[in-house]
C-alpha cells in the first residue's frame, strides 16, 4: 500500500475544506453572485430580519410586506431577507426553519435554509455576514416583528416556550462580529413597537448612523415599504429615514380617516446617532441629579415627577414596559432640576425626523421603572448593566428601582363625616400621595356588591383628597340599544384621554374575551369605541393584535358580584382585591352601528350605593378610606 504524503500547506488546505463542508452541511454555502438588477454597482443593500412569529401566521403580514418590499425594488438595490419562527405555511416564505432570501424585481431565490429559532442571535449574525460580504454601498437593517422596548428586546417565536427575544447585546454583539463597527450601517430600523429609545440609541450608536424606530406601538400593518422606490446609490441614510417616516404617516393618515375607530396612537423617529455623546452626557446629569435625590430620601417627589411624561404603549399595551418620553420628562423636571434643561437640546441635535399622530413625541423614549411586574424588572436591570450608560444614569435606575421595592410605613385614609366624596390622609399619607381613584358600588357588604362605575377624577387639598363623580354611570351604546358597561381610565394626556371596557366580543361569531378601547370625543362628549383588544391566550403583548369594530357582530357585558376584603388592620382592601361571589349579571348588545359610551343616570330603584376612594401611593401601593354610603343609605 502506498502512503499518501501530505505537505503542512496541504494538511491546512484539507483542514479548510471539511470546515467549510461542516459549515456548508449547517448552513448552507452561500456564493452570491449578483443579480442583473443589483449588479455591481454601489445600490443600497437593505437587509431584513423577519421574525414571522403570530403576525405571520395568524394575519400573514409578513407575506404582506415581503410583497411590498418586491414591488418597491428598483435595479441597483438588493434585498436579502431572513425569515422563519412561524409554523410552515403553503405557498408562503417564512416556516420553523431559517430561510435566507435574496429578493429582486422578478421574484426571490432561496440562498440557504438551517434549523434554528430567529430570536436567538446566530441567524442575524448569519444575515449580517452575508450583507457585509454582498455590500458595496449604503447599508440597511430592519429588524420585522415585535418589538418589547429597549429592556424587554425584539422577536417573539410562537414555536418556543422559553419566552426568549433578542437583547440590543444580541443584536450588538453580531454588528460586531460581523465587522459593522469598523464599517457601521448606514440605518438600523425597527419595524416593531417601542424601540426607539435612548439605550437603543447609544447600544447601536458603533454600528450604525442612523436609528429608524417608534416610541409608540406599531399599528398591526406595520410600515409602508414604498419608500424603497426612492433609493439609488445617491440617497443617504436622512433620506432614506425621511422617505420611511412620510409613507409610515401618509399610510396612516389615510387609513384613520377611512377606518377612524381603528386610530391608535403612532409615531416613527429617524434618529442621527452621532449626537448620542452629547445626548448621554446630558442624560447623565439629569439622571445624576434625580440621583441625589432618591438618595437624600426625597423617592416620593422623584416618583411624582415619573407620573408626569406619557408612558408609551400604555393605550394598546396589557403589559407596562415602562418607557417615558425623554424630552417630556425633561421639560417637566426643568423647573426642579437646573441640569434638566440640558437634555431637550441634546435631543434637539439628535431628533433628525420625527412624525406620527401624537404631539408629545420627542423622538426617543427612556427607561423608567414604576410600573412593571417585579421579575420582568429584575431581569431588565440585568440587562441594563450590559448597555454603555453612563455611571450616574445606571446608578439612578437602579437606585431608584431598590426605593421602589422598599416596603416603608403605608398611609392611611379616614372618611370625612358628611362628605362621601373626601378622604383625610394622614402625614405619611401626605407625604407619599401619587394619585386617587374612585369605585361606585351598588348593594351590601355583607350580601355582595357590584361595581357601577370607576374613574380618576380627583384634587388635592391640603390633606384632603376629593373626588369628582357626577352621579351617572357609563353604557354602551350601538344604534338604538345600550347595556350598561364599567370602564376604567388608564391614561391622560392634554387633550388625550382613553379608558378600557372588559366585555366578550363576538368576532364572527367565536366569544373572545377582549378590552374594548375607547377615547374621548371632545366634541360629542362621548367616549368613542376604537376597537377591541383580546385579553387572553397567548398572543404576545405587544399592542399590534387588534379586532376591528367592522368583524363584532355582538358584545357580552358582565359584572359580577364581590364581597369586601379586610386587611389585617380591619380596614377594607381595594375593591381590585375583593372576592368575587360568582353571581354574575350579563347584558347582551348587537352590534348595528357606531360603538360609544355615553353617561347615563344612575338606575331607578336601585342601591343601596356606596363610594370606595382608593388612595395610589408612590410606591404603587394602594389603601383605601372606609366604605362611605350615598345619599344617606347603609
Amino acid at each position: 500500500m502506498k502512503r499518501l504524503r501530505i505537505s503542512r500547506l496541504g494538511a491546512g488546505a484539507i483542514f479548510l475544506v471539511l470546515i467549510a463542508a461542516i459549515a456548508g452541511c449547517l448552513f448552507g454555502i452561500f456564493r452570491p453572485e449578483p443579480l442583473p438588477d443589483a449588479d455591481a454597482s454601489a445600490g443600497w443593500t437593505v437587509m431584513v430580519y423577519m421574525v414571522g412569529s403570530d403576525l405571520e401566521r395568524d394575519d400573514g403580514l409578513g407575506t404582506r410586506s415581503l410583497q411590498a418590499m418586491r414591488q418597491a425594488l428598483r435595479p441597483g438595490t438588493r434585498l436579502l431577507a431572513m425569515t422563519g419562527s412561524s409554523p410552515d405555511n403553503e405557498g408562503s416564505l417564512f416556516g420553523e426553519a431559517c430561510q435566507l432570501y435574496q429578493i429582486s424585481m422578478a421574484g426571490e431565490s432561496l440562498l440557504e435554509t438551517f434549523p434554528g429559532s430567529l430570536c436567538d442571535p446566530e441567524p442575524l449574525s448569519r444575515l449580517l455576514a452575508v450583507g457585509a460580504q454582498v455590500a458595496q454601498g449604503p447599508t440597511a437593517l430592519i429588524l420585522w416583528d415585535h418589538g418589547f422596548g429597549p429592556m424587554g428586546g425584539f422577536g417573539y417565536d410562537p414555536l418556543r416556550t422559553d419566552g426568549r427575544h433578542l437583547s440590543l447585546a444580541d443584536l450588538a454583539g453580531a454588528l460586531r462580529e460581523n465587522g459593522y463597527d469598523r464599517h457601521p450601517l448606514t440605518v438600523a430600523g425597527f419595524d416593531a413597537c417601542l424601540m426607539s429609545g435612548c439605550e437603543t440609541a447609544l447600544t447601536l450608536a458603533p454600528y450604525a448612523r442612523y436609528l429608524l424606530a417608534s416610541q409608540e406601538t406599531i399599528p398591526k400593518e406595520g410600515w409602508d415599504y414604498s419608500f424603497l422606490e426612492t433609493l439609488s446609490p445617491e440617497t443617504d441614510g436622512e433620506a432614506f429615514g425621511r422617505a420611511a417616516i412620510a409613507c409610515f404617516t401618509a399610510q396612516y393618515r389615510r387609513m384613520y380617516s377611512d377606518y377612524p375607530s381603528l386610530e391608535q396612537p403612532y409615531s416613527l423617529s429617524l434618529i442621527d446617532l452621532s449626537g448620542t455623546d452629547a445626548l448621554a452626557a446630558a442624560a447623565d446629569a439629569f439622571f445624576g441629579a434625580l440621583l441625589r435625590d432618591v438618595k437624600a430620601g426625597n423617592f416620593p417627589a422623584v416618583s411624582q415627577l415619573r407620573q408626569k411624561p406619557w408612558s408609551c404603549g400604555r393605550v394598546i399595551l396589557r403589559t407596562e414596559y415602562d418607557t417615558v418620553d425623554l424630552a417630556q420628562l425633561a421639560r417637566e423636571a426643568t423647573g426642579t432640576y437646573p441640569e434638566a434643561a440640558a437634555v431637550p437640546e441634546a435631543l434637539a441635535r439628535c431628533v433628525v425626523h420625527s412624525d406620527g399622530n401624537e404631539p408629545w413625541a420627542g423622538g426617543l423614549s427612556v427607561f423608567f421603572p414604576q410600573l412593571a411586574d417585579p421579575a420582568d424588572l429584575a431581569e431588565w436591570l440585568t440587562r441594563l448593566d450590559t448597555m454603555p450608560l453612563p455611571q450616574n444614569w445606571r446608578a439612578f435606575m437602579h437606585t431608584y428601582s431598590d426605593a421602589l421595592a422598599a416596603d416603608p410605613p403605608m398611609g392611611q385614609a379616614a372618611a370625612v363625616p358628611g362628605d362621601p366624596f373626601s378622604a383625610r390622609l394622614d402625614e405619611t399619607g401626605l407625604r407619599d400621595f401619587l394619585r386617587a381613584k374612585y369605585y361606585v358600588l351598588e348593594g351590601t357588604p355583607k350580601e355582595g356588591m357590584r361595581l357601577l362605575c370607576a374613574g380618576d377624577d380627583w384634587t388635592l387639598s391640603g390633606d384632603t383628597v376629593t373626588v369628582r363623580w357626577n352621579r351617572r354611570t357609563l353604557s354602551l351604546s350601538s344604534g338604538d340599544d345600550a347595556i350598561p358597561l364599567v370602564a376604567f381610565p388608564i391614561l391622560r394626556d392634554g387633550e388625550h384621554a382613553y379608558r378600557y371596557a372588559h366585555a366578550v366580543v363576538y368576532d364572527d361569531a367565536a366569544p373572545v374575551s377582549a378590552r374594548l378601547r375607547a377615547v374621548l370625543d371632545t366634541q360629542k362628549g362621548t367616549w368613542r369605541v376604537l376597537s377591541a383588544i383580546p385579553s387572553g391566550g397567548d398572543e404576545p403583548e405587544s399592542g399590534r393584535k387588534e379586532i376591528p369594530l367592522s368583524r363584532i357582530t355582538t358584545i357580552l357585558s358582565y359584572s359580577d358580584r364581590y364581597l369586601p376584603v379586610p386587611d389585617g388592620e380591619g380596614r377594607t382592601l381595594p375593591w381590585t382585591e375583593w372576592v368575587p361571589t360568582g353571581s354574575a349579571f350579563p347584558d347582551l348588545l348587537n352590534v348595528t352601528g357606531e360603538l360609544s359610551l355615553t353617561e347615563t343616570d344612575l338606575p331607578d330603584g336601585g342601591g343601596p350605593y356606596w363610594l370606595q376612594i382608593v388612595i395610589v401611593d408612590t410606591y404603587n401601593r394602594q389603601y383605601t378610606a372606609p366604605l362611605m354610603p350615598l345619599d344617606g343609605q347603609a
